[in-house]
């Protein structure tokens, strides 16, 4: 039961935020994260883990999936309330009640691990200086929630200094949450564990060889205004 409905640290965090978020928007949050279940297939495949990736694995997933659940809450409602520092992303209400959910459930799961967050000031332990560190980007694509498109993501990693014994280096586990995989919404990977998605099927990159049998898309929002930039970037795929 306690796998089941996590989230007591993260509607902690969420009430911090009550003053801010529209009444019914708060509600359907608070709904959604007490309702929200681990599907059995993702389960299934976290308790194959060994035993102390299932305990990470059972902590990242929570604090990922209440920040999911409440950025596509207030997906298209929130408005740019100051810009990041290289002035041009956008920062809003959805990126600090992402991070601050996610913060708190990570560090009240694991106090003794490092924390690293992008939002968060002070947090700028180097993943080298601990034995154990999270890695997070609470919310990657802010413009995309403010414009209320499906083009942003979660993500949290584990960053574990090398240990002879376990055979474990650099990042060991990780996740990304977001609306762009339709139902599955949630992918988790680890070094030497996989990949899978919400309802705990494998994910495999593609098996094809053949250049000539694949398609590829990229974009990049730093040259879509410069043209020679523009072929450039082309050219160096090519």
């Amino acid at each position: 039961e306690a796998v089941r409905k996590p989230f007591s640290p993260e509607l902690g965090a969420l009430k911090e935020f009550q003053e801010e978020i529209p009444t019914e928007i708060y509600r359907r949050i608070q709904e959604r994260l007490r309702e929200d279940q681990l599907p059995e297939g993702m389960l299934e495949r976290i308790e194959s883990f060994p035993p102390e990736k299932q305990e990470e694995a059972l902590g990242m997933v929570p604090a990922a999936r209440a920040a999911f659940i409440a950025v596509s809450e207030l997906a298209g409602t929130v408005e740019p309330s100051r810009p990041k520092a290289d002035n041009r992303q956008i920062f809003s209400l959805a990126d600090r009640v992402a991070s601050a959910v996610i913060q708190r459930g990570l560090t009240e799961r694991f106090p003794k691990y490092g924390y690293l967050d992008e939002e968060v000031e002070g947090s700028d332990e180097h993943p080298d200086q601990t034995k154990k560190c999270w890695i997070v980007d609470p919310l990657d694509g802010s413009a995309g929630v403010v414009r209320g498109l499906n083009t942003w993501a979660v993500g949290i990693a584990l960053h574990e200094k090398k240990d002879v014994e376990k055979g474990n280096t650099g990042i060991t586990l990780g996740l990304i949450a977001s609306p762009q995989y339709n139902n599955t919404e949630v992918l988790i990977g680890g070094k030497g564990l996989g990949c899978f998605d919400w309802a705990g099927k494998e994910v495999r990159v593609s098996q094809t060889t053949d250049p000539k049998e694949i398609s590829l898309a990229v974009g990049s929002r730093d040259i879509r205004t410069r043209k020679r930039d523009e072929e450039e970037y082309i050219a160096t795929l090519q």
